[in-house]
């Protein structure tokens, strides 16, 4: 299989080997070394949206530095495979705060500024994009982790998660890159997060469906 770059928040850290993580072991030791996870700190695509390549250049050996062990650099060489995992923190701070009624013009904005950044590359790169993982339970939420704020209730929640990852999708149709679905490994019947699938705070946790799900997508 091909190396993979991962780029992104916390969430990107699903695909790192390293146990202490808390996101679990791969079963399947030939995915250890797949994925070269560059986890560049609490950031948003709502970043990524506003700075573009003055906040992620794959061109540049630019540091990022936000916490201690997210000493990162994102230079890549051309003709890499990039999956590029935000949006959660999006849906969970930021977005709602300006209504829920405005959501999809937010997500809409917001994807026209993530094709502005990928398009800028012209083709150099592979890019992919992770869906965002399901919205987790308020009341599955550990009280003891303050550090995770919530805007919104779970239904308004999911329902921005449903719609965002809706517009990726047809963004990586529209423009021609890849789109890594693994939202309805995570997703109970309600279409929120699973909670023994997740570390009890809002990220996913390695399963054996997530790694079939990455054999059929990056498999040669």
């Amino acid at each position: 299989m091909k190396s993979v770059i991962v780029i992104g928040d916390s969430h990107s850290t699903l695909y790192d080997k390293n146990s202490a993580r808390n996101r679990g072991v791969w079963e399947d030791g030939s995915l250890n070394n797949l994925f070269d996870v560059r986890w560049i700190g609490p950031v948003t695509f709502w970043r990524l949206c506003r700075d573009q390549r003055d906040f992620i250049d794959f061109d540049k050996n630019i540091e990022y530095t936000a916490l201690p062990e997210c000493k990162m650099t994102t230079k890549v060489d051309e003709g890499s495979d990039i999956m590029i995992v935000l949006g959660e923190i999006d849906v969970r701070c930021n977005i709602l705060k300006l209504g829920f009624g405005k959501y999809k013009d937010v997500v809409d904005d917001m994807i026209d500024k993530i094709e502005l950044f990928i398009s800028s590359y012209g083709g150099k790169f592979n890019f992919h994009i992770q869906s965002i993982v399901p919205a987790i339970y308020r009341a599955n939420f550990s009280p003891k982790k303050p550090l995770f704020p919530f805007v919104g209730s779970d239904e308004e929640r999911k329902e921005v998660t449903l719609y965002f990852n809706k517009k990726l999708k047809e963004l990586s149709e529209k423009i021609d890159i890849g789109y890594f679905d693994i939202f309805d490994i995570y997703a109970d019947k309600d279409n929120m997060m699973i909670l023994e699938k997740s570390d009890s705070i809002v990220h996913a946790m390695k399963t054996k469906e997530l790694e079939e799900r990455i054999k059929e997508y990056y498999g040669e």
